[in-house]
């Protein structure tokens, strides 16, 4: 309840919850995100970004991507598998080797893997990434021209996001990018109201 004010029927909720009592399971609410400003004004473009998935994110050790990849490697039908790729890319701060080691158990889905969760990485070795990409992409196949949403996430510098972005929200890769302006944006604009400035945002 701290980052979220909740109007109307989600005060309603709260109280009902608070009392043990039941709970409507139809109906709306509205809240409004205020951006977490305790992160400080004095913090790189980068930093603000991990802390923020930090907040938003589970991060993976060694024992829970375990259970992970298990569970992966559990289901027969790729459909499936495709779905607990795309959870696992909401939900989860992985490594870039939780990303290599789950592309290596499906050939079949390997580029899959790696183009939903490479973005999932907060932090990503860009040598590391291109030879993730390169190595999962099909024999012939152009890095540039068939993984260009990779290599645009990998160039991408967040600290100086500068110029005109054309983004397709399919990518998840260009998902990730957007993602990260949006972050960096609402953080410049509210440091900038704390300090009696003018806000230089675009949105």
């Amino acid at each position: 309840t701290e980052l979220f004010k909740f109007e109307e029927r989600g005060d309603e909720i709260l109280k009902l919850w608070g009392k043990n009592q039941s709970v409507p399971h139809q109906g709306s609410v509205s809240f409004a995100f205020r951006f977490p400003m305790e992160l400080g004004m004095k913090i790189e473009a980068t930093q603000l970004i991990s802390r923020v998935n930090e907040k938003r994110k589970l991060k993976v050790g060694l024992v829970d991507f375990v259970k992970v990849a298990q569970l992966f490697n559990g289901l027969a039908d790729l459909e499936a598998r495709l779905l607990f790729l795309e959870a696992m890319a909401v939900d989860l701060n992985l490594k870039l080797s939780h990303v290599r080691y789950l592309s290596e158990l499906d050939p079949v889905l390997r580029t899959d893997v790696v183009d939903r969760l490479l973005p999932a990485v907060p932090e990503i070795n860009t040598l590391g990434g291109f030879d993730l990409a390169v190595t999962c992409g099909h024999h012939g196949a152009s890095l540039v021209r068939d993984r260009a949403s990779i290599v645009n996430l990998l160039l991408f510098n967040p600290a100086c996001a500068d110029g005109r972005y054309d983004f397709d929200v399919s990518e998840p890769a260009h998902r990730k990018m957007l993602d990260d302006l949006i972050i960096v944006n609402h953080w410049e604009r509210d440091c900038a109201m704390k300090l009696g400035r003018p806000d230089l945002s675009k949105h």
